[in-house]
Formats: C-alpha cells, structure tokens, sequence
C-alpha cells in the first residue's frame, strides 16, 4: 500500500506527554485507524449479531420481530406474484410445482 510522507511535528502536553502529530500548516495529522477501515456501510441483515444485541439491549425486541414479519410478508407477496405472473406467461407448469407449493397457492388463492 501506498502512503504518502508527510511532514509532520509531534505535540506536547503541558507536562511533556505527547499528543498526537500536526502537519506543518498546522492541522491535526490523521494515520489510517484499522477500526475505521472495518466500519460497513449499506445494508445491513437485521439477523446479524450486532444488530440482535442491539435491539436486545435497547429493549427493543419487539420492534424487531415486527420489522421481520412486515418484511417476511412483504417477501410473500413479492414471491406470490411472481410464480402467477410465470404460471400465467407459460414459463412454468403449476403442476411442475413441489406438491406442498401447490396446497399452498391453492389455500391463498
């Protein structure tokens, strides 16, 4: 990896402690913190450890449950009406469908 050098000068505390580098105009001199670079961002699975705790720790629990089956039934419908819109295209055969799927669409429909 490549890193640029920086001309830089060490800063003291009052009682001699150092505290950090400043460049030579002056601002404070950052150095890649391993931390930061572990940091996510996007989406994020509401199942994932981090976000659990969370919502256990919050209290919050029940809002999570409630998140996941919006989610679910949002799902639900998606899958729904994209096996009727191939059944009705031609692209598949219900019949080509495992029998617990068909019992299902049959009972919803």
């Amino acid at each position: 990896m490549y890193h640029k050098e920086v001309n830089k000068i060490k800063v003291f505390s009052g009682n001699g402690a150092s505290v950090g580098y400043r460049t030579a105009q002056g601002r404070p001199h950052r150095r890649h913190s391993p931390a930061r670079s572990k940091i996510r961002t996007g989406p994020v699975s509401l199942l994932a450890d981090n976000v659990l705790a969370f919502f256990i720790f919050s209290g919050e629990l029940k809002t999570l449950t409630q998140r996941l089956a919006r989610s679910d039934m949002a799902i639900v419908r998606v899958l729904e009406g994209l096996v009727n819109l191939l059944i009705e295209k031609k692209r598949i055969l219900f019949t080509e469908l495992p029998p617990d799927a068909q019992e299902e669409i049959r009972v919803r429909q």
